[in-house]
């Protein structure tokens, strides 16, 4: 069983390319969920997740990331799986690992250098 996830926020890091022994691409990267407040008005740290796109949605990402659209700070919309994965930190605490496997990738922020480069307008996202 999987739990379908939509997520707005902001690239973390640049995408890293890597590939699987049997040459399938993958494309990772970091988004943190913006900031909420609590009930007293101060400010909780972002939720992060790593995602990571494959196959032509992949291929489609690391374009747009060499054309500088995916980098950091810019904002995403993201569709797909959510896993949650423990692991022990170098301290040997347990830890838990928030990451999606993307279905689709919005890129909402986008520079306005060039003429095919514009925000999305909400009738184009994909729910």
């Amino acid at each position: 069983m999987f739990a379908k996830v939509t997520i707005l926020g902001n690239v973390g890091a640049d995408p890293e390319i890597r590939y699987t022994k049997n040459g399938a691409m993958n494309l990772s990267f970091s988004v943190a969920v913006n900031k909420r407040r609590s009930a007293d008005g101060t400010d909780k740290p972002p939720n992060w997740f790593k995602v990571t796109a494959w196959g032509k949605l992949a291929e489609t990402m690391d374009r747009l990331g060499q054309d500088g659209l995916l980098d950091k700070g810019k904002q995403v919309l993201v569709l797909g799986r959510l896993e949650a994965n423990e692991y022990k930190d170098g301290a040997g605490k347990s830890r838990t690992s928030l990451e999606i496997n993307a279905d689709d990738i919005v890129v909402l922020d986008r520079s306005q250098t060039g003429p095919s480069d514009r925000r999305a307008d909400i009738d184009e996202l994909p729910f």
